[in-house]
């Protein structure tokens, strides 16, 4: 199988459901080693992959791989962001007149 990566402008595909980067777009010629010789015969196919490793399977057409890309991220749980409140550790070792030293030799 030849494999081949298209690019397209960014913001052509949607964005990863999983780690929020957009797909790379994959065309193939011929067959791989487990498809046997009737692949061989087939025209162009297309894939969209992401770095995550989501990926939507080769389709006919570039319009039915972004079809299944839409569809694998309808089928992604939600991604809730959660905000901790983050004190900086100076703010801990502060003191009244400004941030406190600890010197060895004094201990």
């Amino acid at each position: 199988m030849m494999q081949r990566q298209i690019t397209h402008p960014q913001g052509s595909f949607a964005a990863c459901a999983g780690c929020r980067k957009e797909p790379r777009h994959f065309t193939a010629h011929g067959s791989a080693r487990d498809e046997g010789p009737a692949f061989s015969v087939m025209g162009e196919r297309h894939q969209l992959e992401c770095c995550c490793e989501r990926r939507t399977g080769w389709c006919d057409s570039l319009a039915g791989a972004v079809l299944r890309w839409q569809q694998l991220g309808e089928t992604l749980p939600k991604v809730v962001m959660q905000v901790a409140k983050v004190i900086p550790l100076r703010a801990h070792c502060a003191g009244k007149d400004g941030p406190l030293e600890i010197r060895l030799d004094e201990a």
